[in-house]
C-alpha cells in the first residue's frame, strides 16, 4: 500500500511509454505524501517521464522517515518547473545489488532524474540518493527556512553494513551545479549554523558553481562539502560495475557562500571504513579558467570556461538561469595531457519540448 497521492508504475517497462504530469496545484496540508515513481524492472530504464509546470504545497515529510518524492529504480527524466513548500523531500533509489549489476552511470548523460528550475521552500534536506541511484540537480532555486543549519542540502549515501543486509547500497553517480541556496531563518555563528551543500558518501560525484547566500546576521555561518566513507566499500558485492562503491572520480570546483569558496573535507566514517584519499578519490582543487595549464598530474581536473571563476554570479544560478553555465571539464589521463571528460547535458533537459510525445499524460 502506498501513502503517496500520484503513484506510477508501469506495467510494462520495456514498452517505455511517455509519462506525463502538468499543470495541478496539490495542496496536502502536511496529511499526505506527493509523489512515487516506480520502474520495477531490474534490467531496463523507463525514460520519458516529466513532472512539470505544478505547484506541490505544504508536503508532509518534515523530516520525518517518510519522502514526499520517490523516484524508485531505473527512471530517467525531469522534474523542472514546479513549486514546493512544506519541506518536500526526495528519495532517489533502487533496490540496490540489481541496480549496481545492471546500469551505471556516465557524467552528462541523459541516463538519471533530472531536476532543474524548481522554486523550494523548505526547512529540510532536498534529496538523498542510496540503493543505486542517479540524479541530477541543476538551476534551481532555494529558500530555507530552518534555524539550525541545513546537514545536508543534498546527500549520497554509501554502503551500509552487513548488519542491515546491504539493503542501503551507495549512490552510483551525482551531479549538482548552478544551484542558489538562501538561508532566512538562521542567526548566531555557531557550527550548527552551518550549510553542507553536499555530504558525499558514495559513487561519483560533481558539484561546481552552487551559491549560498546566508542569512542576514548569521555572523559565522559557512557552506562545506562534506565527504565519508559511510563504510568499508567492500562490505556489499556486486558485479559488472567499474564505478567503486566509495565516493569516486569526484570533482568540486567554485562553490561558493556569498563570494567565499566553500571548504572541502573529509569525516570519519563508521568501524572498518577505508580513508578517502584527496587527489584519488576526490579533487577539490579543481581548476578553473579560461586556458588549460600546461602541466598536469594524472586526475588532475580542469574546468575551461569563458565566464569568470573568481564569483559564482546570480545570472548562472537558479531557477531559469538568464546565463546558464557553460564550460568543460578536461581531466589529466596522463602527465599533461589533457583529456576532454565531461560536458553538462544540453538545457533545458530534451524531454522539454513544446509538443511531447503521446503516451500517459495528467493535466
Amino acid at each position: 500500500m502506498h501513502t503517496h497521492l500520484i503513484y506510477y508504475s508501469p506495467s510494462n517497462p520495456a514498452a517505455n511509454e511517455p509519462f506525463e504530469l502538468t499543470g495541478f496545484t496539490f495542496n496536502f496540508n502536511s496529511n499526505s505524501l506527493a509523489l512515487y515513481i516506480e520502474n520495477s524492472s531490474s534490467s531496463v530504464a523507463i525514460t520519458k517521464v516529466r513532472i512539470h509546470g505544478n505547484s506541490f504545497l505544504n508536503c508532509l515529510a518534515n523530516g520525518s522517515n517518510y519522502s514526499d518524492f520517490v523516484i524508485y529504480g531505473a527512471v530517467c527524466g525531469v522534474f523542472d518547473n514546479n513549486t514546493l513548500t512544506g519541506d518536500p523531500h526526495t528519495d532517489i533509489y533502487g533496490d540496490g545489488k540489481s541496480m549496481w549489476e545492471n546500469f551505471s552511470f556516465v557524467y552528462g548523460n541523459e541516463n538519471a532524474w533530472y531536476i532543474e528550475d524548481n522554486t523550494y521552500t523548505t526547512g529540510f534536506t532536498a534529496v538523498s540518493g542510496f540503493g543505486g541511484g542517479r540524479f541530477v540537480f541543476r538551476y534551481n532555486t532555494f529558500t530555507y527556512t530552518g534555524t539550525n543549519g541545513l546537514q545536508p542540502w543534498f546527500d549520497a549515501h554509501g554502503d551500509a553494513p552487513q548488519g542491515e543486509g546491504c539493503a542501503y547500497y551507495g549512490t552510483m553517480g551525482c551531479e549538482i551545479y548552478g544551484n542558489k541556496l538562501t538561508t532566512t531563518g538562521m542567526t548566531g555563528g555557531s557550527c550548527s549554523n552551518s550549510t553542507d551543500i553536499l555530504h558525499h558518501r558514495g559513487g561519483k560525484g560533481l558539484a561546481y558553481w552552487n551559491k549560498v547566500v546566508p542569512a542576514s546576521g548569521c555572523s559565522g555561518c559557512y557552506a562545506d562539502i562534506r565527504l565519508q566513507e559511510e563504510y568499508n566499500a567492500t562490505t556489499c558485492s556486486y558485479s559488472n560495475n567499474p564505478i567503486p562503491a566509495h565516493v569516486s572520480d569526484a570533482y568540486y570546483w567554485n562553490n561558493r557562500a556569498n563570494t567565499t569558496l566553500v571548504e572541502v573535507g573529509v569525516v570519519e566514517g563508521y568501524s572498518g571504513y577505508i580513508p578517502l584519499v584527496e587527489n584519488v578519490d576526490y579533487h577539490s582543487n579543481t581548476g578553473c579558467g579560461t586556458t588549460l595549464p600546461s602541466t598536469c598530474t594524472m586526475g588532475d581536473g580542469y574546468w575551461l570556461t569563458t565566464q569568470s571563476c573568481s564569483a559564482v554570479a546570480d545570472a548562472n544560478v537558479g531557477a531559469n538561469p538568464t546565463t546558464p553555465l557553460s564550460g568543460k571539464l578536461y581531466k589529466c589521463t596522463a602527465t599533461n595531457t589533457w583529456t576532454e571528460y565531461y560536458v553538462p547535458l544540453k538545457y533545458p533537459h530534451p524531454l522539454r519540448k513544446p509538443n511531447p510525445p503521446m503516451g500517459v499524460r495528467i493535466q
